[in-house]
């Protein structure tokens, strides 16, 4: 049985669990570059639809950086479609001078492991269309400032949720299987009216979930982690948005870093050489029309990876808002 416990576990440090392509005992889905332009600086209150169609492919690595075969000659590479349905609700309760606000975040998955499609070995679980839902709630300030420039930030308190399809005894599912709790943080500083710099904040706590097979179950839990999503934005051309009259375009060089501050565990023993680590990078381009529907295109190319899946992630997003009635 022993044996058993430590060949499974050694393959679930290695194999993904859901769309965002996390390892099944180290991370439950997250932000990985999907809001980054202006992230930190929406217009007013009111009410936000987000829409976002995302694709990625990525190649599993070890705590070395190096490719992980399962079977000779076959790469474990995961990939994944994602569509998520966002509504953002910043009302005007006035909270510490800010404006209170919630969220709501449904994801929509599919997975695919394309060098194991006829492979002796099953590795994927549970592929339900419905992955982690999260909710959250937090403080909007607008137009602040910060050394004298142009500031907005936001704090926000994210619940991950384990709705998704989750097979304990299956390495990749939809889900992750357990709750997580995620302080965030937004900032968007503007150093003059064309160039910003607009950073999100992420820190995730993990509980425990049982996982493996037969007489080879644990209970599992991730360690806890940190990245942040950043993009150096820049306005182009001569157009400033008026609302019906003009659009305006912006380019940026966008992605995101993280790092896990402490190893899994398996049964309250810590897991050596455990810990996540990527840096991605990529260019956007940010669109508002003159009707203020915005569209935001970008790429992410990451490298420097331990413990998770090395790939590309491109991603399409669509903003609309719905001003609050005037009275």
């Amino acid at each position: 049985m022993k044996k058993s416990l430590i060949g499974f576990f050694a393959l679930g440090l290695l194999v993904f669990s859901n769309v965002f392509a996390q390892d099944p005992i180290t991370q439950p889905q997250g932000n990985y570059g999907l809001t980054s332009v202006l992230d930190g600086a929406p217009p007013m209150p009111g009410l936000y639809y987000m829409g976002y169609a995302s694709y990625y492919s990525g190649n599993l690595r070890d705590h070395n950086g190096d490719k992980v075969t399962i079977l000779p000659g076959k790469d474990l590479t995961v990939n994944s479609a994602l569509l998520v349905n966002q509504a953002v609700w910043i009302t005007n309760t006035e909270v510490f001078g800010g404006n209170l606000f919630f969220d709501f975040l449904l994801p929509t998955v599919h997975l695919g492991l394309p060098d194991y499609d006829s492979a002796p070995v099953d590795l994927l679980g549970k592929n339900s269309i419905l992955a982690d839902i999260s909710v959250g709630f937090g403080v909007q300030w607008f137009d602040k400032k910060l050394f004298g420039l142009k500031y907005f930030h936001r704090p926000e308190l994210i619940f991950l949720l384990p709705t998704g399809g989750y097979d304990k005894a299956m390495p990749v599912n939809a889900g992750s299987g357990f709750f997580s709790i995620q302080p965030t943080y937004a900032q968007t500083l503007f150093f003059n009216e064309k160039t910003s710099l607009s950073l999100r904040h992420h820190v995730t706590f993990n509980s425990e979930v049982e996982k493996g097979a037969g007489d080879a179950v644990a209970d599992v839990k991730a360690g806890t982690y940190y990245h942040v999503n950043y993009a150096l934005e820049t306005l182009v051309g001569k157009k400033r948005f008026k609302p019906g009259e003009s659009g305006e375009t912006r380019l940026a060089v966008q992605g995101y870093w993280g790092t896990q501050f402490n190893d899994d565990q398996v049964n309250g023993i810590d897991v050596a050489n455990s810990g996540e680590k990527v840096f991605a990078i990529g260019p956007s381009v940010h669109l508002l029309t003159k009707k203020g529907l915005v569209w935001e295109f970008k790429t992410a190319i990451e490298t420097g990876v331990e413990n998770r899946t090395q790939g590309v992630r491109s991603t399409i997003r669509l903003i609309k808002v719905f001003p609050p009635k005037k009275k």
